[in-house]
């Protein structure tokens, strides 16, 4: 458990910018108290938090948020916020996600889409069930439990909990979206959300003042009121982070990644680049990424598992994730022997029986819809496997988990 001290996590300034390393595929997870109020700051990552205890105030872009026992918040980069303590102190799982590690995953599709529908037109915080917290709370225990052990392939194991935590938040913000119940959001908002998710377009204060209606000198005071610094200084911030990100994968030329975030020519990204960075793209490049065959052997190891975790409820074949993932069969099937010591049906089945389980206890549902929900073909197949893995049915397994 970590006792966080304002000073020391966020410093003084207004809107601190905490830089962190897109790059690094870091994935943590701890219980922290906070017993201060925490000042205006944004970051790098993107952060998950569950409230055990206590409530506050969450402010995030210039607008105010009740967080209390059971809320569920997502924190995207462009989210600036601050926290401000309405009890004594708040106790919260919380869980930070670099974006290099997320681009690398195949659920940076399900990000892409959760930035530009429910965070466009839902909020960053959601009221879970009483089922669904006390799911939650055991998915962030294990999460923390599996990042602090020095097991194999424990990140994956966290960053697999990780998107599912994704899904649960965007199907809350969906439902909410459905039932009309969507806030309407402030112009600093929408500026600072539309800025973030139209990075590579050719973006000016005069462009954004005709397409919000506003005069193009009260843009950048929006921008600067903020986060303490202009549009240009954001725009290029935020195209410089994804830079980073993408230049994990080799096969994308430093060229090429200048022009995909919003650089015109190539020189304008090196200079801009290394007025940031303080070096050139090539030169973090190769800082900054491992090149050798065991980083690459885990980044193909990444692809399948997590490409199985977000298409789990659809039929999968060792062609279609080939097709999918631009991998040999071949390569697929000596990927998961070699890393998971288990052919393509057998990981499937485990990964739709973790779907499986949590469905079991969240949803009022009867078997037959959750074994199609968890993507069996038939509950016949599903009620064999989970007998074989679990133990029991899944009818027992739900009876004996409800009666705790």
């Amino acid at each position: 458990m970590n006792h966080i001290n304002s000073k020391e996590y966020l410093g003084f300034s207004q809107a601190k910018y905490i830089e962190n390393d897109p790059v690094q595929y870091k994935l943590r997870a701890n219980e922290v108290i906070f017993r201060e109020s925490q000042e205006v700051h944004f970051h790098d990552d993107i952060e998950l938090f569950f409230v055990i205890d206590g409530k506050a105030t969450l402010n995030v872009n210039n607008e105010p948020n009740s967080i209390s026992s059971g809320n569920l918040v997502m924190l995207m980069p462009y989210h600036v916020h601050s926290i401000i303590l309405d009890s004594s102190s708040l106790r919260i799982y919380q869980c930070s996600i670099s974006l290099g590690l997320l681009l690398l995953s195949s659920i940076s599709r399900v990000i892409e889409q959760h930035i530009s529908y429910s965070l466009a037109y839902g909020n960053v915080v959601v009221k879970l069930t009483g089922r669904e917290q006390e799911s939650m709370g055991k998915d962030f225990e294990e999460m923390i439990k599996e990042l602090h052990s020095d097991c194999l392939f424990n990140t994956m194991v966290g960053l697999n909990i990780v998107s599912k935590i994704i899904l649960l938040f965007s199907r809350n913000i969906a439902t909410n979206i459905i039932e009309c119940e969507t806030p309407d959001h402030s112009i600093t908002w929408k500026l600072m959300q539309y800025m973030n998710t139209n990075f590579s377009n050719d973006i000016t204060a005069k462009s954004l003042a005709t397409k919000f209606s506003l005069p193009p000198l009260k843009i950048n005071n929006y921008f600067y009121l903020l986060t303490g610094e202009n549009l240009s200084t954001n725009l290029h911030r935020t195209r410089i982070r994804y830079a980073c990100s993408m230049l994990q994968f080799d096969q994308l030329s430093s060229s090429y990644i200048g022009k995909y975030v919003g650089y015109k020519n190539t020189s304008s990204f090196f200079r801009k680049f290394k007025e940031i960075k303080n070096m050139t793209p090539d030169e973090y490049r190769k800082s900054h990424i491992p090149n050798d065959m065991t980083y690459k052997c885990l980044n193909n190891s990444w692809k399948i598992l997590l490409y199985i975790y977000e298409h789990y409820a659809e039929p999968m074949s060792e062609t279609s994730i080939s097709q999918a993932l631009f991998l040999s069969t071949e390569n697929i099937h000596t990927e998961l022997l070699s890393n998971f010591d288990m052919s393509l049906p057998d990981l499937i089945t485990q990964i739709r029986l973790q779907y499986a389980c949590s469905f079991l206890l969240v949803l009022d549902a009867p078997i037959l819809n959750i074994a199609y929900l968890s993507g069996f073909s038939s509950v016949r197949t599903f009620n064999r496997c989970f007998k074989k893995i679990m133990g029991y049915t899944p009818l027992e397994f739900r009876k004996q988990r409800i009666s705790k």
